[in-house]
Order: structure tokens, then C-alpha cells, then sequence
């Protein structure tokens, strides 16, 4: 397996299954990643499927996406936690900050990008929503896929609309957002061509906010679905 990212510092604040899935991507590229969870209300995924260890907070729909990481807890609601938050971002030094909190939560958690841009310049900053970086309605893959249509192509010709077998919007959002990751690393590794400020701020459900590029330098925007 390749270890292209080794060195490479992610926190992630993550939950479900589009973020986990993305820095599960990374964590097999080399990259350490730090899950940061809320110690009052954890990812709900941990108790999905069966406990296969004897750990109810680990149980089996969990793990295969989050195999490879570290796990730590932080009440972000609090000033001690975004203040831990905002050190360990700055002493790591960590390389790349993601989230699929929704929107209006960034700033009162102290995690929206110029805050954490403040403690560390270099930092890439992803978030991911389910509609867009203006809208806080929160989604899940099949929530998505009725949206979209998605459900209209599967399922039988006379039937009802049918959701995938697998959450292909939660999973191709992961997809697109780790194309963003990993051209947001390039632009930081070729000084002329960073932009500034070096951040992304797309995917499945988000819309990426357009930084300024270079001159000589190639800006393209993706976009994304979500997870």
C-alpha cells in the first residue's frame, strides 16, 4: 500500500460516513489522523451492527472506516476545548483541518476557517455539508439520493423509487473531497501556485469557496455531492 502521505497530520471532526470514509482514504496513504468527537454525543455510527469486539461503542459498521486512526474527545462548546482544539492544531502541527459539522456551527465550535487559518497559516481546511456552505439543513445519503433523483434509476420499472445497496452519494462525496485534499497539498507543495488563502471548502454537499490563484496558475472548482 502506498505511503505517499506519511507525515502528513489530519483532524478530523467527523461523524457518519462521507468524513470517515475520506480520512480512511488518507490514513491508508501514510497520513495520521485524529478523530475529535464530541464526549457527550459520539459518532452514532459506533453503535450501528454488530459488537464484534465485546466494545459497544465499536461495533461493526463502525470500524471499516475508521481502522488506522486515533480517536480523542473534545466539548468544543467550551472555551477550554476550543482552546485545546486551537494548541494542538498549532503544536502538531497539523497540515489538514476537516469537518462535516454543519455550517452555522463553525464558528461557535472555533473551528471555521480564519480561526484556525489565525493559528496556523499553512493549514488546509475542508468542510462538508449536505447543501452548501449557506444552508444548514442537515442530510444523509438517502435523504440525498431521493433529492437528486438518484432513486428514480434504480429499483423496478413499475416500482417505487428505490435508494441504492450502498450510499454511493455518501461515498462519491468522499471521492471528490479527497481530489480537493489532495490538490490543495500540490498548490501548497509548489509555493507559486498557492493561493491564498490555501483552503477548501467543497464537497458532495458544499459548495468550495473560490480562493485567489497566482498568476501562470490553474484554479479549477469541483463540485461535489455529498455524505
Amino acid at each position: 500500500m502506498s505511503r505517499a502521505l506519511e507525515g502528513l497530520t489530519v483532524l478530523a471532526l467527523e461523524q457518519a460516513t462521507t468524513l470517515p470514509f475520506l480520512t480512511y482514504r488518507l490514513a491508508g496513504d501514510g497520513a495520521r489522523v485524529i478523530r475529535v468527537e464530541n464526549p457527550l454525543r459520539p459518532d452514532p455510527n459506533r453503535f450501528v451492527g454488530r459488537d464484534v469486539l465485546g466494545e459497544p461503542d465499536m461495533r461493526g459498521y463502525f470500524l471499516p472506516n475508521n481502522c488506522g486512526k486515533e480517536a480523542i474527545t473534545l466539548n468544543l462548546a467550551t472555551p477550554e476545548g476550543r482552546a485545546l482544539l486551537h494548541d494542538l492544531v498549532a503544536r502538531l502541527p497539523v497540515d489538514v483541518v476537516a469537518t462535516n459539522q454543519r455550517p452555522r456551527s463553525y464558528a461557535a465550535l472555533g473551528i471555521d476557517e480564519p480561526t484556525l487559518r489565525a493559528v496556523r497559516r499553512e493549514l488546509i481546511w475542508l468542510g462538508i455539508s449536505g447543501f452548501g456552505p449557506e444552508h444548514d439543513e442537515p442530510a444523509y445519503d438517502p435523504v440525498l439520493q431521493a433529492r437528486a433523483g438518484f432513486m428514480a434509476l434504480t429499483g423496478e420499472p413499475d416500482g417505487p423509487p428505490t435508494p441504492f445497496g450502498a450510499p454511493m452519494v455518501d461515498l462519491g462525496a468522499a471521492e471528490h473531497a479527497y481530489g480537493e485534499v489532495m490538490k490543495a497539498l500540490y498548490r501548497r507543495a509548489r509555493p507559486r501556485c498557492r493561493p491564498s488563502p490555501a483552503s477548501i471548502a467543497r464537497s458532495t454537499r458544499a459548495t468550495r469557496d473560490a480562493s485567489r490563484t497566482p498568476r501562470g496558475c490553474t484554479r479549477r472548482s469541483a463540485s461535489g455531492s455529498r455524505g
